[in-house]
Order: structure tokens, then sequence, then C-alpha cells
């Protein structure tokens, strides 16, 4: 039987009703009387940034994935990288894959893959497990059994992918796993913009050092991210050979962040909106407060509007 993950994905005609529900959402009433620290601020922008970085294995990192080329004899991504070395704290190279594992199922369309992903490069190395499905279809919604053979003729991609593993940077280091499910709409060249659906769930624990309050912090956490009104321009990802230049749209996040001191478990709870504005880059709101951060898609960099000189910039692995 065919099933789409669409089914289960937010509509692209309720992501303007969400954004607004979101700004509106008092998801700080249990601890208005609470200050927000500063130092909690800067550990969950270290937390998104990393749970977006595709540098890190988070949602970019899988977005690749879901736009790559399968078959029984590897994985390889459709994006021509260009200026990935014109960016001196990214680490260039999507790793290497081994004990790699495929399979199709005729009747449900999916493309099955299992792997170990390995990287080390001058700024971060990772090691993980991967498990990726895909479902294929044209613009008739029939299955595509042979997506590199006939990339031509996708129109559109479910896709499900689970990534377990760990992170070490010179700033930080991540112990995670990860679910992302994606639709996407549009993927041949029949048309300029793919639409993206999806969501982001994830937890773990961080270790990071934040430069600008030189400390060193941990947390446990979990977040969910849920992507609204999505859309790719095909051409500028073509142009610059990657994705995080031609994205734009919003994504809703809600984070908890524990930990525990002297037997005392504190619980902190953040939610908000980010923007994805086209240039790389990302504006990391939260509900209720003034300040936002930028953060870099392709590291998970964070920074702060008023690291103009980028002294001040939390660096996680340069």
């Amino acid at each position: 039987m065919k099933t789409h993950l669409a089914q289960y994905l937010i509509p692209l005609s309720a992501a303007a009703l969400l954004l607004l529900g979101f700004a509106a959402c008092d998801t700080l009433n249990n601890e208005k009387s609470e200050e927000i620290s500063q130092e909690e601020l800067e550990i969950a922008g270290q937390i998104i940034g990393s749970s977006l970085s595709d540098t890190e294995e988070g949602l970019f990192s899988s977005l690749y994935d879901a736009v790559s080329e399968v078959d029984e004899e590897g994985i390889q991504t459709r994006i021509q990288e260009r200026n990935r070395d014109q960016d001196q704290h990214r680490d260039h190279g999507r790793g290497s894959e081994s004990q790699y594992e495929y399979s199709y199922n005729p009747e449900t369309g999916e493309h099955s893959v299992w792997f170990i992903r390995q990287f080390e490069g001058p700024h971060v190395s990772r090691s993980l497990k991967v498990r990726n499905l895909y479902i294929y279809t044209d613009i008739n919604g029939r299955f595509i059994q042979f997506p590199k053979r006939q990339q031509d003729r996708i129109e559109t991609i479910d896709y499900k992918g689970t990534r377990e593993g760990i992170t070490e940077g010179t700033y930080r280091s991540n112990r995670f796993y990860r679910f992302d499910q994606f639709y996407l709409d549009g993927v041949s060249s029949a048309s300029r913009i793919m639409t993206l659906q999806g969501s982001h769930q994830g937890n773990g624990e961080m270790n990071a050092e934040i430069l600008r309050r030189d400390v060193v912090t941990n947390r446990t956490y979990e977040i969910e991210m849920n992507l609204l009104d999505i859309r790719i321009d095909k051409e500028i990802v073509q142009e610059n050979g990657n994705l995080e230049d031609g994205i734009t749209g919003f994504i809703s996040y809600r984070l908890t962040m524990t930990r525990t001191i002297n037997g005392e478990t504190n619980e902190r709870n953040l939610s908000g909106i980010i923007e994805l504005t086209g240039d790389g880059m990302a504006l990391l709101r939260f509900d209720k407060l003034q300040q936002f951060f930028r953060i870099g898609l392709a590291t998970g960099s964070v920074t702060r509007p008023d690291d103009s000189d980028g002294s001040n910039s939390d660096r996680p692995r340069s």
C-alpha cells in the first residue's frame, strides 16, 4: 500500500496560522517569575545550532541525504558542492560510509538504506549510525524504482531518517539521537521552486564552551521542530552548490533542557521561531524575549547581532 509522509506533516496552508499561534503562545507562563539566564540562552542557541547544522549531522545533513541518490551501490548527493572551503570554519566533506546496506520494496515503493558514517576534520569529527527510508514518485504519483537512472522523473520525495551518534568539536561536543521526516515536492526540472514540509525531533546531551561568558556548561535536552512554508530555490542551489543559500521559510521549535547540580534537577522550556533568510543563515528568536541569535546553517555557528567583528562568536568547532 502506498503511504506518503505528507499525510502526517503540516499542510503549507496552515503555516501562517501556526506561525501566529506560536508568536502568541505564552509558553513561559510557568516561569515568568524566574529570569532566564544568559547562560541558558547561550546553551539553547548551541543546541539549536547543532540540531540544524549540516556539519554536525543536524536537520540540514538529513536534508542533503533526502535529496541524494541511493541504490545498492551507495548514497551520493545530487548537489554539486562548491564554495564550501571558502568558509574557514567549515569541515569540507560529507564523510565516508561503511557497512552500507540497501533494499527496495516494490509494493510500498520504499528504498531503505543503512550505514555508518564517519568524518575526521580539522575542527570537528563525527561518527554515527544512519537509517534512511525514501519513496520517490513521478508527476503521476507512480513509484520510481531506479532513482539514479530516472532522476529526471522524480517529482516528490518522501523521506524518513534516523541518526544516532557523536560529534566532537573544538568548543562543543554532542551525543544525540535524531529523527527527521520530510516531504519534498517540485523536485523535477519542471519547476524552479521546491517546497518542503516536515519535522525534526532530537534528544541528547551537549557540552559547550560559551566563549562570551568564559564558562563550560552542559545540558541534556529534547527538541521538536516543525517546518513551515519552506521553499528551496533550485537555481540558487545550483549556482552556489549548497542548499543553505537557497532556502527560505520558518521553523517553529520547542526545547526542553535539563541540568542536575548537587542532586537538584532544573528544567527549562523554551520555544520560538527560526527564520531561514536565504543567505546561509537563520535568525533564532525566543518567545517573549527581544534577544535573537544568528545561526550559520552549514556549521551551526552562533553569533549575536553585536558580534560585528566576529570576536564574540561562539565558533563551536573552529
